[in-house]
């Protein structure tokens, strides 16, 4: 995956995301970590569009982090020892 192909705003999302893995002691990066990165970006496209769409978005919020909490946990989990899945290697490729 090659981060410099992305808008700036994609690249922040994916940090996020990562963090939001770590912060979930997750060792994976997956789509749900993602959606809810660009969930948090008040200024970004999707949380506009959601909004415009009329989609709850705090019902919305409270599913992706019930999401997030199902997947395996690893104690002492690092950005470093992350693994991007290959369901998000093919949405961000």
């Amino acid at each position: 995956m090659d981060l410099n192909k992305l808008t700036e705003k994609s690249q922040d999302a994916l940090r996020s995301a990562q963090t939001i893995a770590v912060q979930n002691s997750n060792n994976q990066l997956d789509i749900d970590h993602l959606f809810a990165a660009l969930l948090r970006q008040e200024q970004g496209l999707v949380l506009s569009l959601l909004k415009k769409a009329g989609i709850p978005l705090d019902t919305l919020s409270l599913r992706v982090v019930q999401e997030i909490e199902k997947l395996p946990k690893v104690a002492g989990s690092q950005p470093e020892n992350l693994y991007v899945t290959t369901r998000l290697t093919k949405l961000v490729a």
